[in-house]
């Protein structure tokens, strides 16, 4: 069965909230650390002597030194608390071969692409990348959602796409990517249990309140 874009778009709206509702988006300011700044500050805490440390800061760009000299001491520990190891990015037709081949056979496939393919729409079309637009919308229109090789084909255009726009926007591409290929539903469960947890521990404290409250008047009457 072929699929329009419009099509596709519906699905997409239909079941984001239920397939991936919290999947971050990937920073679009400036002053977000870059993939390369991130992976910079992980090769360079990593380093096993002072002479690698300064033969990596000798061969990084001088952009990237740039950019992790603004960051600061604060946020420099912070991304290395928060990265164990450097960032990969898998591309998408194999992220999506190794959900065909061993993931959930209950999983709806074609709805895990509908939100990805409408996040790179937007992005391209903000830009005015009307070439890589067109190809990825003829790419949609062509689709058969019921075949598997047909989504690696259409993951296969994104991946296409990437190598050949711009390096700004290849990069909020990959990062929206790393941001998919990393969202995990149980993390999201857990969050959402711990806020569940907060908010009820100040309604049970609100109710000790009152009770103590009670207790004083009826120990004012008494007296």
């Amino acid at each position: 069965m072929s699929l329009s874009r419009e099509e596709l778009s519906q699905i997409a709206d239909e079941v984001a909230e239920e397939v991936c509702p919290n999947i971050p988006k990937p920073a679009l300011k400036e002053s977000a650390p870059s993939v390369d700044v991130i992976n910079y500050i992980v090769e360079l805490r990593d380093a096993r002597t002072p002479e690698d440390q300064k033969y990596l800061t000798l061969s990084t760009p001088t952009k990237i030194r740039d950019e992790y000299e603004k960051l600061g001491k604060a946020k420099v520990r912070e991304i290395e608390k928060s990265y164990p190891a450097k960032l990969s990015i898998q591309s998408m037709k194999d992220w999506m071969k190794a959900k065909i081949d061993t993931g959930d056979p209950q999983e709806c496939k074609p709805c895990l692409l509908g939100p990805i393919v409408n996040w790179y729409f937007s992005l391209l079309k903000e830009n005015s990348v009307d070439e890589q637009y067109n190809k990825l919308e003829k790419a949609v229109d062509n689709l058969d959602e019921d075949d598997p090789q047909q989504l690696l084909k259409l993951c296969e255009t994104l991946d296409e796409i990437k190598k050949i726009v711009v390096k700004s926007i290849r990069k909020q591409l990959e990062e929206f990517d790393q941001s998919v290929q990393e969202f995990n539903p149980e993390d999201i469960e857990a969050l959402q249990e711990e806020e569940e947890n907060e908010e009820e521990t100040p309604e049970n404290n609100g109710g000790d309140e009152t009770t103590e409250e009670e207790n004083t008047s009826k120990d004012t009457i008494s007296s």
